[in-house]
């Protein structure tokens, strides 16, 4: 059973307490502000990666043609055909970061979003256009991921669309704990989506489901699973 661990302060985990709510918007405010620079560097970073593997192509095929004409060895061309891959896959990679950025700011400005709004009673969802949140249990310790996974493959025939797997090195980068958590690439409005939620609901795990991208921030529809993503220090405060 895969199961992703979380210790986390409720009184950071969660906006529902008046008392807390202005520091949660501030911290999420903060966490808004350093993904969006991060994201702005990964996407200047992209630019120049595409740069360097369409030249990589460039001299791959060149290579390729000076082979049918006995001018270089094989070596030579698989060894300019790797380099080729290697660039493809590093910017591959940063497109990645950059959708991992993306949707860690919608989670901040949804949260942001619910914060703003009375605050609900004790475990009860809040629902609005665009998101829906489900406080879960509160004593909620860890995703099942293996459960989510044979249920999701059991109903709809096909693999969980995962889209973030726990700890990244986004949040890395960011210093934000994420290793409680799941991002799924579905429509929460969708079949699918209905029926994941409605797993969750049965489990008592607490998600985020975006229906409509968040104004300020490009991700699409999809289900964040688990707590939101408090800063590693905390996490690491409330574990000592």
């Amino acid at each position: 059973m895969a199961v992703l661990a979380c210790f986390i302060a409720p009184s950071i985990a969660r906006a529902d307490d008046g008392a807390t709510t202005t520091t949660f918007i501030e911290l999420q405010t903060r966490v808004v502000e350093s993904t969006r620079a991060y994201k702005a560097a990964l996407e200047q970073l992209v630019s120049l990666q595409e740069q360097a593997a369409e030249r990589a192509a460039a001299r791959a095929h060149q290579l390729r043609q000076f082979l049918d004409n006995g001018v270089v060895s094989r070596r030579e061309v698989e060894d300019s055909e790797a380099r080729w891959r290697a660039a493809v896959a590093k910017a591959e990679d940063s497109r990645q970061h950059i959708a991992e950025a993306d949707a860690l700011i919608g989670e901040a400005l949804a949260a942001i979003e619910i914060a703003k709004l009375p605050p609900p009673r004790r475990d009860e969802p809040v629902v609005t256009a665009a998101v829906i949140r489900e406080p879960g249990d509160a004593n909620f310790a860890g995703v099942d991921v293996g459960g989510i996974e044979r249920f999701f493959l059991g109903r709809f025939a096909k693999p969980l669309p995962v889209s973030a797997r726990g700890q990244t090195a986004v949040h890395d980068r960011l210093g934000l704990d994420h290793s409680h958590a799941l991002d799924v690439a579905v429509h929460p409005d969708s079949e699918e989506g209905r029926g994941l939620i409605d797993y969750l609901r049965r489990q008592h795990i607490p998600f985020l489901a975006f229906r409509r991208p968040i104004p300020g921030s490009s991700t699409g529809a999809h289900l964040h699973i688990g707590l939101p993503s408090p800063p590693l220090a905390a996490v690491k405060a409330t574990s000592r």
